[in-house]
């Protein structure tokens, strides 16, 4: 499972993948899904830190009880996220610069001498929302309509992984 692979000793990580865990038993069981108090608890837990998780985690209690925890997301301008790929240690430091992180309207793409020949764009869902096949050197991706979240940015240079990366939409 892709999940048990994103956990380390990064207490915000790992916070992403109790909640998607549960968030992923409730689709998987939607019409029988019944979160246990482990479950509220955990969630409700996240949702009250002081990282980017706890927005999801204050949208997940939401859809588990209706009850709204705080409209307020925690300032994490100055939180830094791990942000190293996983499971990618072939992947070296990249002539290819995706910034800024976070970001809200746009996301900029440059590629120093390396041909880039795909972008993909996934949300926390690992669902794909965004796929261009490029030549051009730099891309300016428009973001106003996307939600906020955490988004993981994979740049191919024919077939072959060149960049990834997580980036984290904010209003």
């Amino acid at each position: 499972m892709y999940l048990s692979s994103l956990s380390d000793e990064d207490e915000a990580l790992n916070d992403f993948v109790t909640i998607q865990s549960i968030n992923l038993n409730r689709i998987k069981n939607i019409s029988t899904f019944i979160p246990t108090n482990e479950d509220l608890t955990a969630v409700y837990t996240i949702a009250r830190k002081a990282h980017p998780y706890a927005g999801y985690a204050k949208a997940l209690y939401f859809m588990l009880t209706d009850e709204i925890l705080s409209s307020e997301l925690p300032d994490f301008s100055t939180y830094s996220l791990p942000l190293e790929s996983k499971g990618n240690s072939k992947l070296t430091q990249s002539p290819i610069q995706v910034f800024p992180n976070p970001f809200s309207k746009h996301l900029n793409i440059l590629s120093n001498n390396q041909q880039v020949s795909e972008i993909r764009i996934y949300n926390s869902l690992g669902q794909l929302i965004y796929f261009d096949s490029i030549t051009e050197s730099s891309k300016t991706i428009h973001t106003s309509n996307w939600n906020t979240g955490l988004y993981i940015v994979e740049i191919r240079n024919h077939k072959n992984l060149s960049f990834k990366d997580k980036f984290i939409l904010t209003d």
